[in-house]
């Protein structure tokens, strides 16, 4: 597998994958959430910092965005893994693409894809606090990780 930047190309691919992950992982989404996250992947996509995606062979299996933010400090803000290829390193293998940018990461995490926060503690992370919303406001609680 292979870590490149992501091309406008990709958006839609990326799009399919965050889809299928997000209806593996999240069904504590409804229809409606689903609809509106997808709408807004579409302009936030070409805007974010670092996008870059997983590939094997040919085929796009992975995406993460990645910001900066102060103090020489990195932010995951989206990681989703096509879920054919989840628990095969492609997760791991973006968060260490991610490390080794910025020593110190963090993330959020919603509280009830307790898969995923197992997956971020497996990989360093440490909860630092809890938001009882969304970064839309909905009543979807967050967990705030940090690396180092």
């Amino acid at each position: 597998m292979t870590i490149r930047a992501a091309l406008p190309g990709d958006f839609a691919r990326l799009l399919q994958i965050w889809e299928a992950a997000v209806r593996a992982s999240h069904d504590f989404l409804t229809e409606d959430d689903i609809a509106d996250i997808r709408e807004q992947l579409s302009d936030i996509f070409p805007q974010t910092e670092d996008l870059v995606v997983s590939t094997a062979g040919m085929s796009l299996v992975g995406f993460m965005g990645l910001c900066a933010i102060t103090g020489g400090k990195g932010k995951v803000d989206m990681l989703f893994i096509d879920p054919a290829f989840q628990a095969q390193g492609v997760g791991t293998d973006l968060l260490d693409y991610a490390k080794s940018k910025y020593r110190h990461l963090i993330l959020d995490v919603n509280e009830q894809n307790r898969k995923a926060r197992i997956f971020y503690e497996k990989n360093g992370f440490v909860v630092m606090s809890r938001s009882a919303v969304d970064s839309q406001g909905r009543p979807l609680p967050l967990l705030h990780l940090r690396y180092h």
